[in-house]
């Protein structure tokens, strides 16, 4: 039961850390759109 619970865990942190990295390249490509918009 243990282990389970580590593994799902593990596999929940890799989802918020590749979350983490698609924010935050999302957020960069729309701050460059918006600076070439000019906004």
């Amino acid at each position: 039961m243990f282990e389970k619970e580590k593994r799902f865990l593990k596999y929940h942190r890799g989802i918020d850390i590749f979350n983490g990295l698609c924010l935050r390249s999302f957020l960069i490509c729309s701050q460059a759109a918006f600076s070439d918009v000019g906004l």
